[in-house]
Formats: structure tokens, C-alpha cells, sequence
């Protein structure tokens, strides 16, 4: 394989890898306060805000548009002047922001992690859904897209079948490992496509696993950083 198939594979792991970490931000987000909240919004970095109900007495708003920005604030409705009306944070927290509010900030009932849950939570393709940067939203699923695509058309493949790497993609972290296996390892840049060192059905699971290993390691550190 040439040099530039050999750096897209890398490309797309790195994209796989942030897309991972970026949902888990999502997933997880950062607690933060008012403050933080008002400096966010000040200053740019967010331009929509989710107002979620918790419980009968306590709401939530959540922000963040891009790469391992998402935050949280949980605050009492009988604390909020106008308890009653559903807009009583919205109006006061322009109320706050002054003239410091954008033009374009809004509000909205949507939970971000409503597609999250059930059925999904096994699935890592579904993920991209909750991945806030429109960007690494879109460069991940073309990166799945792609390597889909590679695993049903690629004649010369160290596996038996494509239906290894497919159920392993499907259910688990199969994308990052097709991608740094096929057609021969990354490692070894000058293997014969096909022929380097032929691997069984086992084989994908052991790199699945290894891959889910690499994946949660780098959502770990990168949350831990934030």
C-alpha cells in the first residue's frame, strides 16, 4: 500500500479516537456554575443552550458546540424568579448577560442524549449522533463509511471473511482495528496486502479488544484533562 494509504488509515483512527472522546464528553459532561456558564456565552463559545428538566423542582442547562466542551449546570426552579414560568432562566440569564448577550444565542427543550440508551449504548456507530463539532460529527461517520465500504469490496484481506470485521464494527470497535490490520498491519508498511501474517475469526476479536482498550484509555486521559 502506498504512503498516502498508509497515513488516511492513520488519519482515520485519530478521527475515530476524537470522535470517542468527543462523545464521551457529551456523554459525560464537565459540572460547572453560573459563571462559567455566563463566560462561555460571552465570550463565543457556545451559541445554543438546553434547558432539561430533572425533576419537579430542579432543571438543567447544557452547552458546549465543540471538542470536549460539554458542560452542565444543575440549578433549583423555586430559586429562579418566576418559578412558574418555564422561561424564568432564559430571562434571567439575559437579564445577566446584558449587552453582553449574542444575537444568535438560543434556547431550547432538547436533550442531547436523548438518542443515548437502550439499544445504542452497544452500538459505537450510533454514537455520532451526540458528537457536538458538526465537523469531527460528519468526519467520523465518513471514516466508518469508508472503512464499511473497504471491508465488503477489498479482494486480498487477512481475515476469511468480511463478516468478521463487520460484526466487530457493528457491535464494537471494530473500525479503529480494520483500519490498523487491513490489508496488512500499519506496522509494517512493506507486507504484501493479504499475505501478512493471516488471521482468524479470533484474531479480530483479540484486536477489537485490544482497540476497546486503546479507546477507553484515551477517553479516560482526555476527560481527566479537561
Amino acid at each position: 500500500m502506498s504512503w498516502a494509504g498508509r497515513v488516511a488509515r492513520a488519519l482515520g483512527i485519530l478521527v475515530f479516537l476524537a470522535g470517542a472522546v468527543s462523545a464521551a464528553s457529551a456523554v459525560l459532561p464537565q459540572r460547572a456554575g453560573m459563571a462559567e456558564l455566563l463566560r462561555d456565552v460571552r465570550s463565543g463559545r457556545t451559541s445554543s443552550i438546553h434547558l432539561v428538566d430533572v425533576s419537579l423542582g430542579e432543571g438543567r442547562a447544557r452547552w458546549g458546540d465543540g471538542f470536549l466542551e460539554s458542560k452542565t449546570y444543575t440549578f433549583r426552579l423555586d430559586a429562579l424568579p418566576g418559578e412558574d414560568d418555564e422561561d424564568a432562566f432564559e430571562r434571567m440569564l439575559r437579564e445577566r448577560l446584558g449587552d453582553g448577550a449574542p444575537k444568535d444565542l438560543t434556547f431550547d427543550s432538547k436533550d442531547p442524549l436523548a438518542p443515548v440508551g437502550g439499544l445504542s449504548a452497544l452500538v459505537p456507530l450510533l454514537y455520532w449522533r451526540v458528537i457536538e463539532a458538526a465537523w469531527l460529527k460528519w468526519a467520523s461517520l465518513a471514516v466508518f463509511a469508508a472503512s464499511v465500504t473497504a471491508m465488503l469490496t477489498r479482494e486480498m484481506r487477512r481475515t476469511p471473511s468480511a463478516g468478521y470485521w463487520l460484526i466487530a464494527a457493528f457491535i464494537g470497535p471494530g473500525t479503529p482495528a480494520h483500519l490498523w490490520t487491513e490489508p496488512h498491519s500499519l506496522r509494517r508498511p512493506d507486507a504484501v496486502a493479504g499475505r501478512d501474517s493471516r488471521i482468524s475469526g479470533w484474531g479480530v476479536v483479540l484486536r477489537s479488544a485490544c482497540c476497546s482498550g486503546a479507546v477507553l484509555l484515551a477517553v479516560w486521559s482526555a476527560l481527566s484533562l479537561r
